[in-house]
């Protein structure tokens, strides 16, 4: 019966053993996360800033009307 309780024990030290690594590794896979967010650079506020020109919302039209003609 000693057997069996000591068994039960080492079973669920291991579950709870592999429940704190599991907490440390998503919270380091967090903070990685976070650094390399940190890390990226952002999207360019403009696109005049980086040379490119967007068509503005109102110019697009739906895909099956015919195109906006401008005046």
């Amino acid at each position: 019966m000693s057997f069996v309780l000591a068994a039960y024990a080492v079973l669920w030290l291991v579950i709870f053993g592999y429940l704190v690594w599991l907490a440390a590794r998503v919270r380091s896979l967090r903070e990685e996360t976070r650094s390399l967010a940190a890390d990226a650079t952002p999207w360019p506020r403009s696109a005049e800033a980086d040379g490119l020109s967007l068509p503005l919302p109102q110019e697009q039209a739906h895909p099956l009307e015919p195109p906006i003609r401008r005046r």
